[in-house]
């Protein structure tokens, strides 16, 4: 006597807990370029330098539209054995980034410098998943002006930094009293978060 073998798939339930499982996945990583990560895949390949790989974000604009765009680096000698737990680690990875970022993008590339020459980086700290960057006045006196180089100034830090896993957001300050802006539009008063829609 000939039967037939039915093959079933998931059910439904199945399908709707796999489906919200995704979603949490996908939130979870939306939106930030984790350099962490990168630094994983590149750095243990080709040819075997030792550093992690920071994500930079420099000034992107073409003619009237203002954009962040973004450099790969390498960032030598940082190589972070503990996977960034420790607080030591997580410094002077996020001094590295901040470095790189100063510099400005590498010659010949088609991205302009967000942060005037002569700045220094003069304190950081890191705590419950919020940066706390210190400049020198340089920041301010030598910036170029208008409401949107200084916005995106203030990005190319906080998106160079939110890159970095655990780091949520970004608090940035001006050596001297009362500098409370880079140049004069974007209050430094609050936390800065990630934002996408500058990034070309």
């Amino acid at each position: 006597m000939g039967g037939r073998v039915i093959l079933l798939g998931p059910g439904i339930r199945d399908w709707g807990c796999l489906f919200i499982i995704l979603s949490l996945l996908l939130l979870a990583t939306c939106g930030r370029e984790n350099n962490f990560g990168l630094g994983d895949a590149v750095g243990s390949g080709g040819n075997n330098l030792p550093g992690r790989i920071a994500v930079l974000y420099f000034d992107g604009s073409t003619g009237s539209s203002y954009a962040l765009g973004r450099e790969i680096r390498r960032l030598p000698g940082l190589e972070y054995t503990s996977g960034g737990q420790d607080k030591n680690d997580m410094l002077a990875l996020l001094r590295g980034n901040l470095e790189e970022l100063i510099k400005g993008p590498k010659p010949g590339s088609p991205l302009a410098p967000t942060i005037p020459a002569g700045t220094k980086l003069l304190h950081l700290e890191f705590d419950k998943g919020i940066a706390r960057v210190v400049f020198s006045k340089e920041l301010a006196l030598g910036h170029w002006g208008g409401s949107r180089r200084e916005e995106l100034t203030v990005y190319s830090i906080t998106n160079t930094l939110t890159g970095i896993p655990w780091v949520e957001g970004v608090r940035i300050e001006i050596e001297g009293e009362g500098r409370r802006t880079v140049a004069g539009h974007l209050s430094l008063d609050q936390v800065f978060f990630y934002k996408q829609d500058l990034v070309k």
